[in-house]
């Protein structure tokens, strides 16, 4: 429990923050969605699929992609 404590304090204090940016279907290689530790300003990023989203991906799916992103930037 203590590094959920902890990792709930540094969101808390804005110390965890992860960037989301959108990417063409080809430029993820037609995933959904990716995880980067060190995105191109050397912040962790989350990359999402523009194309998937635009082609009416519904709000359920984008959510899941986000919350599956999101657990490989704690797991970071």
């Amino acid at each position: 429990m203590k590094a959920v404590d902890a990792l709930r304090g540094a969101m808390e204090r804005g110390e965890f923050t992860v960037h989301a940016e959108f990417r063409s279907h080809a430029e993820l290689l037609g995933l959904h969605g990716a995880f980067a530790a060190s995105g191109s300003a050397g912040a962790p990023v989350i990359y999402l699929n523009r194309d998937w989203i635009d082609a009416g991906a519904s709000q359920a799916d984008i959510t899941r992609v986000l919350v599956e992103e999101i657990g490989h930037a704690i797991d970071h």
